[in-house]
């Protein structure tokens, strides 16, 4: 009974020293991942002449002035007909 006990806590022993040998890689692992996320490279570049280019600023369409012309005249003006406006 004694040596099922001794082999027991043999195993118990050596399953607890993989484990924390596998968390203290996975933490290093872990560490190496983090400083990569955070390494960043810089470059200094020459702004060349530093020129900037503008272009001419186009005037916009003015909305009042449409192309559509409608003639009054040229309908007839009866009940019904004309503009429909919900109430």
């Amino acid at each position: 009974m004694q040596r099922q006990i001794d082999e027991a806590n043999t195993r118990a022993e050596e399953t607890r020293t993989r484990m924390e040998e596998q968390r203290a890689a996975a933490l290093a692992q872990q560490a190496a991942q983090q400083t990569a996320a955070i390494a960043a490279t810089t470059t200094q570049t020459d702004a060349g002449d530093a020129a900037q280019v503008t272009t001419a600023i186009k005037k916009k369409k003015d909305p009042k002035k449409s192309s559509l012309k409608i003639a009054s005249g040229a309908t007839r003006q009866t009940s019904g007909t004309g503009l429909n406006v919900g109430v």
